[in-house]
Order: structure tokens, then C-alpha cells, then sequence
């Protein structure tokens, strides 16, 4: 948690947005590694989804949809693109959440890869296969704390 702590150490962000982490989505047994909460510009409420991963390296699969190859409990295994994975957690929300279709809360996945350093040219990461998940929920690296809290202060502007 000290990645999102750098993340959020701005006068920007309110100390009063609502945190969770670790969110077991109900009906699921999915969680979510990280939620914040709050209000932005003009009162609507929001919701910003990261998925955290302590990653350093990864490789593409092209073969599967949204499916990267990564080492996990000592070996490489197939697994979801992080984007994919902050995109589901806010769809499942949407489906199984009353209050976030009837207030209208709008929630902004991302994904923080603290570890992992983007190479400049053809980063799997970022492999064209990807396109669909990293449009709706961003992928943020080692070095990209600053990016990561535009995103979340785009969103996030006062506490709700």
C-alpha cells in the first residue's frame, strides 16, 4: 500500500474520500486490491478501481483474449491482463451493486504495475491484443506515480 500511499500524497485528494481495501465483491469471490471514493467537480460520485500487481515482468498471449503470461508461485502462468482484470471488477460491481445504477456513480478502473519497468518500444504490456482492456482501464508502471494520480484526480476532487 505505500505505491498508492505515493499515489495520494497530494493536497489534491482529500483525506476524507472513502477507502477500501482488499473489497470482496458480493456474489463473487473476487476482490478488489484498492478502492477510493469521492466526489468530483460537479457532486457526481465516483469510484476509482485499481488493481494492483507487484509484477516485473509479463509477456503477451495472443492466442487468448486478455490473457498474459506471467511468473506466479514459481512458475510462468497464463492469467488475466491487469486491465482486464480492474475492468471486470467494475462491471461485476455495476451488475451486483443496486446503488451504483440508481445513484449513477460512475467507477474508473485502472491498473498500478508498481514493479514494472515499461520498455520504450513493443512492451507486451502494452501489445496491440490489449487495446480493448487498456481503453477502459488504463495500465500505470514503475515510475508513472504522477500519471496514476492525474488519473485519480481527474475523477476524485473532493471527499464524499
Amino acid at each position: 500500500m505505500l505505491y498508492m500511499f505515493k499515489a495520494l500524497n497530494t493536497h489534491d485528494i482529500p483525506d476524507e474520500c472513502g477507502v477500501a481495501i482488499e473489497y470482496r465483491i458480493p456474489a463473487t469471490s473476487r476482490r478488489v486490491d484498492f478502492i477510493l471514493t469521492g466526489l468530483d467537480e460537479n457532486d457526481k460520485e465516483n469510484v476509482i478501481i485499481v488493481e494492483l500487481k507487484q509484477w516485473n515482468e509479463l509477456e503477451e498471449v495472443t492466442d487468448e483474449d486478455a490473457i498474459v503470461r506471467t511468473a506466479i508461485n514459481r512458475g510462468k502462468r497464463r492469467t488475466p491482463h491487469p486491465s482486464y482484470q480492474a475492468w471486470l471488477y467494475a462491471s461485476l460491481i455495476e451488475d451486483y451493486n443496486e446503488s451504483v445504477e440508481r445513484n449513477n456513480i460512475k467507477l474508473h478502473p485502472c491498473a498500478y504495475l508498481h514493479n514494472y519497468i515499461k520498455k520504450e518500444e513493443n512492451d507486451p504490456l502494452e501489445n496491440e491484443v490489449y487495446n480493448n482492456w487498456l481503453h477502459k482501464a488504463p495500465v500505470y508502471t514503475k515510475g508513472d506515480v504522477i500519471k496514476l494520480r492525474k488519473f485519480i484526480c481527474k475523477y476524485v476532487k473532493k471527499p464524499d
